[in-house]
């Protein structure tokens, strides 16, 4: 998935998909649809845990993301393409 990017660039996109999260927060949108991000605790500043857990994080961020603009169908769709490729415990995470 992201094995090209480095951690540093990883990192980058967590805290940018983070701010997202935050807008989306700040607009009133329920925080119901980063529940399974916010459950990992593993945040854009938590610079020394392992790159494997900032692709989970990012990865539920954008799950959040798609769930709050309503394209459920798409997750479902990126879910089975991840899991085909042995995703499963990145997937763990999601509800």
């Amino acid at each position: 998935m992201v094995n090209f990017i480095s951690k540093k660039e990883l990192i980058h996109i967590h805290m940018l998909l983070f701010r997202v999260k935050e807008m989306f927060e700040l607009a009133g949108i329920g925080n119901e649809y980063f529940s399974a991000y916010d459950d990992l605790g593993v945040l854009p500043t938590h610079i020394f845990r392992r790159r494997e857990e900032h692709k989970r994080a990012v990865l539920l961020l954008c799950f959040g993301v798609m769930r709050a603009v309503g394209e459920e169908e798409v997750i479902e769709g990126i879910k089975s393409k991840l899991e085909a490729d042995s995703f499963s415990p990145t997937l763990a995470h999601f509800n």
